[in-house]
């Protein structure tokens, strides 16, 4: 069944935001005029293919990680393990991701 997107979806949105819509999705023009008068961009893609790259998944998780000084690398490995299966990404196979600086320790996924 096609996602219906109307005015009250693009309501609950902060202004600028994006809302990301499938390809085949039918957005009512009252959405379309709300989406434009409010600023909130409607970007048409398939979700399933919107997942975040590893480099942004590093990025997030030093950003995270920077919020709680003082914890351990096993803290911070199981950190990144989480995200990495929340958002598929142990599925791309065998890729390294560093952790931290240079001399930081990595994982295989």
């Amino acid at each position: 069944m096609r996602r219906v997107v109307t005015h009250l979806e693009i309501d609950k949105l902060p202004e600028g935001g994006v809302l990301r819509v499938e390809p085949d999705a039918i957005i009512t023009p009252l959405a379309r005029e709300r989406a434009a008068a409010r600023g909130v961009r409607l970007q048409t893609e398939d979700v399933a293919s919107a997942g975040a790259t590893p480099e942004q998944i590093r990025q997030v998780t030093r950003q995270v990680v920077a919020r709680l000084p003082g914890e351990s690398a096993e803290t911070i490995e199981a950190v990144v393990a989480e995200i990495l299966a929340a958002v598929g990404a142990e599925s791309r196979g065998g890729q390294r991701f560093a952790i931290g600086g240079p001399e930081a320790p990595s994982m295989e996924v």
